[in-house]
């Protein structure tokens, strides 16, 4: 059949189903040779006729997408990848919607390591057949931004005047990050950080001013997938505060139970920090003016809010401590030393009136 379909082909006529016919023919035989020498010469023929019928656009419109997969098919069989390419790229510039085409075509870009090309035909073949769920997780897998993380300063002690800026960029896709991509601003002005492969530092110039400041951080892969993250930190310049929620005003408790909150609005208090004082007011007409007359730290442990030096001060926001003896009737004051985690110093005075007898309490010793 082969024989009498080459007499019959001219060419130099244009392709013809004659000449499809005979390159079936001869895939057949190519398939069924078992010498090697000879299998291969068969192969080279098949793959110089399907070249004819490929660039001839009227031909292979005519025949269609599938004679020209199945002739892309036989160049991978015979190993003859340049060929294969060759048809794919022919037929992407007649049949641009076809899937198998652009995915052949983002393989072969695989192999050259042209990956954003790879990809954009990998797209492309899934825009043409969205059934493609492999393929659709593996272009999201590609398509991943990258991740920032370990930003710093995120902790009460990191916030000062001129905090050490850090981020970690890391790829979301396989392809690595671009170190050279990676840029920041801080309030909205462009910085320069320090570069150590991916991870990012920046310390500012000078002070920053107290409350809040914003970091935006971009960067992007080999592949081009870009990503932004932007982050948020306080500079605390100020003292942490101390309020009295209770007593207020007069007391006719001689042990009465003081609550306090102590708090800091961008930090912490550090709990090792406090000192709390009841001591007679300098305008009492107490006998012992200014000498204490309790101090220490106090939890609410038991309902006796028992006492002991050095406890440790679990929750400043609820503080609650009591003399450890009764109070004489008189005017006092409260007075709350304190730190918070980054040095600054506060002492606050509160007044405390117990509506009692002078000599109603034990006069309350150390």
């Amino acid at each position: 059949a082969a024989a009498t379909l080459e007499k019959l082909i001219d060419d130099k006529a244009p392709p013809s189903d004659l000449a499809r016919m005979l390159a079936e023919a001869w895939v057949v035989l190519a398939e069924a040779e078992k010498d090697k020498d000879a299998r291969a010469k068969t192969a080279a023929k098949v793959v110089a006729l399907y070249k004819r019928m490929v660039e001839d656009n009227g031909f292979l419109v005519a025949q269609g997408r599938d004679f020209l997969l199945n002739a892309i098919g036989f160049c991978d069989l015979t190993g003859d990848a340049e060929s294969a390419a060759a048809f794919t790229d022919k037929g992407l510039e007649r049949f641009p919607g076809e899937a198998k085409l652009h995915r052949r075509a983002a393989g072969y870009f695989f192999q050259k390591k042209q990956y954003q090309e790879a990809i954009k035909h990998m797209e492309e073949s899934l825009r043409a057949d969205p059934a493609q769920k492999d393929l659709a997780e593996e272009v999201a897998a590609y398509r991943k931004k990258p991740v920032f993380e370990d930003f710093r300063p995120a902790k009460p002690d990191q916030y000062v005047a001129r905090p050490m800026i850090h981020v970690a960029v890391r790829s979301g896709s396989p392809f690595g990050i671009v170190p050279e991509s990676i840029a920041m601003t801080l309030d909205g002005q462009p910085v320069k950080p320090i570069l150590g492969g991916t991870v990012a530092f920046f310390i500012p110039g000078g002070d920053l001013a107290g409350g809040k400041h914003e970091v935006e951080v971009t960067a992007a892969d080999t592949l081009g997938n870009s990503g932004r993250q932007k982050f948020a930190f306080p500079v605390d310049l100020t003292p942490p505060v101390a309020e009295l929620l209770e007593p207020k005003g007069s007391c006719s408790e001689v042990r009465p139970v003081i609550r306090l909150r102590l708090s800091d609005d961008l930090t912490q208090v550090a709990p090792n920090t406090v000192t709390i004082t009841v001591r007679n007011a300098k305008e009492s007409g107490a006998v012992c003016n200014f000498v204490l007359v309790q101090r220490g730290l106090y939890t609410m442990g038991d309902e006796e809010l028992g006492y002991a030096k050095g406890d440790v001060l679990a929750d400043p926001e609820k503080v609650a401590v009591r003399p450890r003896s009764p109070l004489r009737g008189g005017a006092y004051e409260i007075v709350v030393k304190m730190c918070d985690v980054l040095g600054h110093e506060s002492e606050t005075v509160m007044n405390l009136f117990i509506d009692a007898p002078l000599d109603a309490g034990g006069g309350g010793a150390p």
